[in-house]
């Protein structure tokens, strides 16, 4: 399955977090921090509204990479992510997932992550909301 990536290559992926998914990843977490879920703590910071989960976010990641690029079978190895601005319900965000290496003999992916809030068709590159790498095997 290896053979088919190069570097380059690169996978796609919309993510609309909804009231919903934050609740519900609050409950399977544990993670009910004020500003995941109290409007009220949240407005008191500066926020209009409450932020998303930055692990949240990241089960984006576990999806594609174990169900679409690099696909089932996958197995994350290492992962490192920055989140440098907050993502708030109902934000269009756009993941970008970008091969950097292939390593053949041991059948290892290294894939940088991009993700950013998104204006209708057009990635807003001055809105990243994740930075990172993943380093996957086949």
């Amino acid at each position: 399955m290896i053979k088919k990536f190069k570097v380059g290559d690169i996978y796609l992926q919309e993510w609309i977090p909804t009231l919903d998914d934050i609740n519900n990843y609050a409950e399977l977490s544990g993670d009910y921090n004020p500003i995941h879920i109290n409007l009220e703590i949240v407005k008191k910071l500066g926020y209009s509204k409450v932020i998303v989960h930055g692990n949240l976010t990241c089960s984006v990641i576990s999806k594609v990479i174990g169900m679409h690029f690099p696909g089932k079978g996958s197995l994350i190895l290492d992962q490192t992510v920055s989140f440098p601005n907050p993502i708030f319900p109902n934000d269009v965000i756009k993941f970008e997932f970008l091969v950097l290496s292939v390593n053949y003999e041991l059948n290892i992916l290294e894939i940088k992550l991009r993700a950013y809030k998104s204006n209708k068709e057009k990635m807003n590159t001055n809105q990243a909301v994740l930075r990172g790498k993943i380093i996957c095997q086949i």
